[in-house]
């Protein structure tokens, strides 16, 4: 075999071989990568302490709701350094996303979108006090995905956002994603 056709030879059986290593991957893997990149934060799968995805079904409407514990690995430095994190506490709008205002039924409730799954009232989400939160609308219509201003306005008629919370005093931070 010539030295030219050795190294082509050789360049196919790589490429070969990182296509079939590339299907390794899970979907929890992907999803991980994913959550890792939108927040500038390694999430690592030996970091997760609960997951709960109801997407699916018609358009893939539902939330996904991801729990990371960094006890012994707190995350605050990267968090501040990332420039996509705010510090508490929260806006407005996040509050209503996260644990909302007024009791089901009032006039004034609006939400909260992020609760538990089967119906239940009580958000996903725990009161935290002192920590950093992360929103971004993935709504068609937001103009600067980093800003929650518009995400309750009228002329929309559905949501899509990524919402996270890094607890500074547990080392914990949840993520959802919200699809209607």
């Amino acid at each position: 075999m010539t030295q030219p056709l050795r190294k082509a030879v050789c360049v196919l059986l790589a490429v070969w071989l990182a296509v079939a290593l590339s299907g390794c991957m899970t979907s929890e893997d992907y999803e991980l990568q994913h959550i890792s990149e939108t927040l500038s934060v390694d999430c690592p799968k030996e970091r997760l302490m609960k997951k709960y995805d109801s997407h699916g079904g018609f358009l893939g409407d539902g939330t996904s709701f991801f729990v990371f514990s960094f006890e012994d690995d707190p995350q605050l430095q990267t968090i501040r350094d990332s420039g996509k994190w705010k510090p508490f506490p929260v806006s407005d709008n996040v509050r209503d996303i996260l644990w909302s205002v007024g009791n089901p039924g009032d006039d004034d409730y609006s939400g909260p979108p992020l609760i538990t799954k089967d119906g239940d009232e009580r958000s996903l989400f725990p009161r935290v006090k002192n920590g950093y939160y992360f929103f971004r609308d993935r709504h068609s219509d937001a103009v600067d995905p980093y800003d929650d201003t518009h995400v309750f306005d009228e002329s929309r008629y559905s949501f899509n956002f990524s919402v996270a919370v890094y607890d500074a005093d547990t080392d914990r931070l949840y993520y959802a994603e919200f699809d209607t």
